[in-house]
């Protein structure tokens, strides 16, 4: 008699110790995952960033191998592994940062815009090729440096901004290699057609 008694009085205080835990347990969790949701919901500014930079990425990792396969001069073949190298890092950079920002999403591919550069440039070659290279190269390098900038100093997230100031040296200094590459593939065109020392 009294194991059932103990019994009884036992589940009674479990039942009661239950309904007294689980609103208290249940309220916060649910409190705390809006919050959280509402924290990491990542700004249409952040997304058009990302989408940007990382189009940015793609092109030039692309147009970086074809300057290595197609360029004539030295100069330009070196630049080319030099932009691949260094999209490439970026590219994967931003991707893994992507996965922790709802709401990001990373192209898979070029866009209209870029797929017809790209397009250009693989329809050329010889000094063609050199030329519309270069001259992408220098107003590719120049957008991209404004669209960092700009995130650097106004972004809201502070880790892609980081990254943003971090990755700004790398472009201004592909900038500087692109305007100083010689016309027409420099030293290739010296023996095709061109008598003239370089200055």
């Amino acid at each position: 008699m009294k194991s059932i008694i103990l019994a009884t009085a036992l589940a009674a205080l479990a039942t009661t110790a239950f309904a007294q835990n689980q609103p208290m347990n249940a309220a916060p969790a649910a409190q705390s995952g809006s919050q959280g949701q509402q924290a990491q919901k990542t700004s249409p500014a952040t997304q058009q960033f990302m989408q940007k930079a990382a189009l940015t990425d793609l092109f030039e990792i692309q147009a970086g191998q074809l300057a290595q396969q197609k360029a004539q001069g030295a100069e330009y073949k070196q630049f080319g592994e030099m932009i691949f190298t260094d999209h490439t890092k970026t590219s994967q950079q931003l991707k893994g940062m992507a996965l922790n920002m709802p709401g990001a999403q990373m192209p898979g591919g070029l866009d209209a815009a870029h797929k017809q550069k790209f397009d250009k440039l693989q329809s050329l070659s010889g000094a063609q090729f050199d030329t519309e290279f270069k001259s992408e190269q220098v107003k590719g390098h120049q957008e991209a440096i404004k669209l960092y900038q700009d995130y650097a100093q106004k972004g809201d997230q502070p880790d892609l901004k980081k990254f943003a100031q971090d990755t700004l040296p790398a472009l201004q200094q592909h900038l500087q290699h692109a305007q100083a590459l010689p016309k027409e593939g420099g030293a290739a065109t010296v023996g095709s057609g061109s008598s003239k020392k370089k200055q």
